[in-house]
This record gives structure tokens, C-alpha cells and sequence, in this order.
């Protein structure tokens, strides 16, 4: 009777056996498929915890509730906003480490702040100290901390990076842009030159330009192709031969494609097509009364 029984259970423990082995076959299969049909799973890139501390210029004192606006450049679309708390911080940690944000900062009863930041390590501290609204720039009013860098005959140069013309009333930048644009890019250019903290620098017209050229004096810059250029100060840098300008008043309009140029090879007033050139920016300065004193240089 007993070696039956045992028989009997040798044979069932084998079919137990088989089942089990048929059942996780099954289920290795199915799971198999499951991440076949499914995506991989990937790991999230490492994020940078970052505070940012707004603070009065003035005294140190924390600024409650000011806006802290972040814009991934080159990430996702979109704006991320925070408030700074009572102790004027605010702290982000999504962020991905790799990325540059533009940051900006708005708070009631002070200028906006803006600026770029890399973001290079997985925690970053960010003080900003905001600044009580100045008085508004005039373009014509005398600006006292202006100060002289040099003379050349007619020709003031300030360390704010300006070249006034006395004979003509006219600032110039004292350096050319230094890229090379089209015409719709040069526009764009002087209209966000600031130098000096002017905000009304415009492109030459070619007459303007003209007052530039003098044939009686010779610099040869890298840029000139080994002929002479010819300017009529060294205190503006010309470092090529064409520059951008406006058409002499009175002529006919040059096409879509035609860009009006002035070179200081030859004094020529020219129209190019379909080429890039550099800009020189000028603004116009208000006369003054006594023309033969030193505060004529500062409009």
C-alpha cells in the first residue's frame, strides 16, 4: 500500500512541477512583451535648487512679494513666476543643470532687473539688489559726470564710449558695430544702441558720413585690403572701408535690395546689393550757446 502512495505523490509533485514551470514561462513572456510594447524608461535630468534673494539697493532690506519671472532659454516654451517671501527669497528646483535662464525681476516702486544665468551647479544662490526709479535721461540736457578722454582738433572724446563733432553738432559712437548687417539689421542695431545712455542713435545719412572723410589724413586698419583709409579723426574707429547709411536727401528711393554705403577709401556715397557691412551710429546733439568752451562737449 505504501510504495502506491508514494507512487501516487511522486507522480503529482511532477505535474505540480510541469505546471509551475509552464506558468512562469507564461509570465516571463507576457512581461517580455509588456516592455516591448512600452516605452524605456529614461532617468530625469539632474535639476539645480536655485534661491534667489531681492533685496533694497540701499539698505539691505528684504523686498516682499516681488515678482522672480524664469525663462529656460532653449528649453521648454514658456515662463515660470514666484514671489519672494518675507525674507525677500524665493526658491526654484526644477530647473535643468545645463540650461542658461533669463531671470527677471519686478517689484513695485523699482526699476526692473534682467539678466542671464548658466545654470552650472545643482545649488545656486542669486542676491539682487534693486534700485529706486532715477530721473528720466534727457538727450539734451548737460550730464556733469561725463568726462573727457581726448581731443583732436574739432573731435571730444568721453570715456562713456562718444565722439562729439563740434563743427557739426553731431555724436558719434566712438567704435563701428562689430558685426556685419543688412539693412533691416542695422536699423535694429542703432535702435538698441545705448551708449552713453543716449536712446535716439540712428545710421548716418551718406552727407553725415562725408563729414567724416578727410583725404589729407591716412589710416590702413587689417580690415582695409591694404589701402588707406581715410578719416578725419583717430578718436572714432574705422576699421573697413563701407558702412551702412541713410540716401542723401532728395534722391530716389534704391529698392528693395539696394543698401546705401558710404566708403572711406574714396569718399564715395554708393549703393550695394545683396552684401553685409558694419555700422558707425550717430545721434544729433542741441547747439549750444558758447561754442568755445569745454561744456559744449557735454549735451
Amino acid at each position: 500500500m505504501m510504495p502506491m502512495i508514494r507512487s501516487s505523490l511522486f507522480r503529482l509533485s511532477l505535474v505540480v512541477a510541469s505546471l509551475g514551470l509552464v506558468l512562469s514561462s507564461l509570465t516571463a513572456g507576457a512581461q517580455q512583451n509588456a516592455s516591448n510594447r512600452g516605452r524605456k524608461y529614461k532617468l530625469p535630468q539632474p535639476t539645480a535648487r536655485i534661491e534667489v534673494t531681492v533685496l533694497r539697493d540701499v539698505n539691505d532690506k528684504p523686498i516682499v512679494n516681488a515678482a522672480v519671472i524664469f525663462h529656460l532659454i532653449g528649453g521648454e516654451k514658456g515662463n515660470m513666476e514666484l514671489k519672494t517671501n518675507e525674507d525677500g527669497k524665493a526658491v526654484i528646483d526644477v530647473l535643468t543643470i545645463g540650461y542658461t535662464v533669463r531671470m527677471q525681476i519686478i517689484a513695485r516702486g523699482f526699476q526692473t532687473f534682467g539678466d542671464d544665468y548658466k545654470i552650472d551647479k545643482d545649488k545656486m544662490a542669486i542676491d539682487i539688489r534693486m534700485k529706486r526709479p532715477g530721473e528720466q535721461y534727457s538727450i539734451y540736457k548737460p550730464h556733469l559726470d561725463k568726462k573727457e578722454s581726448g581731443r583732436d582738433g574739432r573731435f571730444i572724446a568721453y570715456d562713456d564710449g562718444t565722439v562729439l563733432d563740434t563743427k557739426t553738432n553731431l555724436m558719434w559712437a566712438a567704435q563701428v558695430s562689430a558685426e556685419e548687417f543688412i539693412t533691416h539689421g542695422a536699423n535694429e542695431f542703432v535702435s538698441n544702441y545705448h551708449a552713453g545712455g543716449y536712446t535716439d542713435w540712428r545710421l548716418p545719412t551718406q552727407d553725415e558720413m562725408l563729414g567724416l572723410y578727410d583725404p589729407a589724413k591716412s589710416v590702413l586698419p587689417g580690415n582695409s585690403g591694404g589701402k588707406p583709409l581715410h578719416v578725419a579723426t583717430e578718436l572714432i574707429i574705422i576699421d573697413d572701408d563701407c558702412y551702412h547709411a541713410t540716401p542723401v536727401a532728395g534722391t530716389a528711393p534704391v529698392g528693395l535690395i539696394g543698401i546705401p554705403i558710404f566708403c572711406f577709401r574714396d569718399g564715395r556715397r554708393t549703393v550695394a546689393v545683396g552684401q553685409l557691412f558694419k555700422v558707425l551710429p550717430v545721434r544729433s546733439v542741441a547747439p549750444t550757446v558758447q561754442s568755445h568752451s569745454a561744456a559744449d562737449a557735454k549735451p
